[in-house]
């Protein structure tokens, strides 16, 4: 997917979504670091809060919302009292991000 099938995707121009990439990709950026230690400690409660940011900061995406889902997903079960693999949630995220050309 590149920019303009994302913009598409949101209703939104190219223009529009490139200010709010400047503002998603520094956020999600520090919030996968934040996933990955959390991953990297066992950190549940690290992992829980990163994927909150993720989910956040991604609703607006409309093209890239499986990245929404999955860290809902992940939060949701961290905070009913379950665990995740956050290593492997990090990196499907990144994927997704990568693919979309927004990371």
């Amino acid at each position: 997917m590149n920019l303009e099938a994302l913009a598409e995707s949101g209703g939104m121009d190219v223009e529009d979504l490139e200010m709010l990439l400047a503002v998603f990709k520094p956020s999600v950026t520090d919030a996968l670091g934040k996933l990955k230690a959390a991953a990297a400690a066992n950190d549940m409660e690290g992992a829980r809060f990163a994927l909150h940011k993720i989910a956040g900061s991604s609703a607006p995406l409309f093209g890239i919302g499986e990245v929404n889902t999955i860290a809902r997903a992940g939060e949701t079960t961290i905070r009913d009292g379950g665990t995740v693999d956050a290593a492997a949630l990090a990196q499907q995220i990144e994927q997704i991000l990568t693919a979309a050309e927004v990371l």
